[in-house]
């Protein structure tokens, strides 16, 4: 895993998370979503939260950001060809990020174990 072999938008997320400190398995978005064990669905999003995107209500294939503050997010864009920074209403203008799904955030940290 990681990004040596190629990013797409989990895999840049998780190693972005890496790089300050955060842990999280490399979950497909319908599988982060779900999980309850490594992360906590949260409504108030603070920095290093991942934020999941779809264009309906389901986490299946959904997109994952990483939000940085002031209603901010960084992803992996497709559109833009590299990582970008969008506000979190820029999102809702492309029909395949417009249902924000909510956030996660990781219950762990590079020292308190290894994927």
């Amino acid at each position: 895993m990681g990004i040596e072999t190629g990013a797409n938008c989990q895999n840049f997320a998780y190693e972005l998370l890496r790089h300050f400190g955060r842990q999280v398995p490399y979950f497909r978005s319908s599988n982060l979503w779900d999980d309850t064990e490594h992360t906590i669905t949260v409504d108030q999003y603070q920095p290093l939260d991942l934020l999941l995107f779809s264009p309906t209500h389901n986490a299946w294939g959904a997109h994952v950001a990483v939000h940085v503050g002031n209603d901010r997010a960084i992803h992996l864009s497709r559109r833009v060809g590299l990582a970008a920074v969008w506000p979190l209403a820029q999102f809702a203008e492309y029909p395949q990020y417009r249902v924000l799904l909510g956030g996660k955030r990781a219950l762990f940290t590079n020292s308190d174990r290894s994927f």
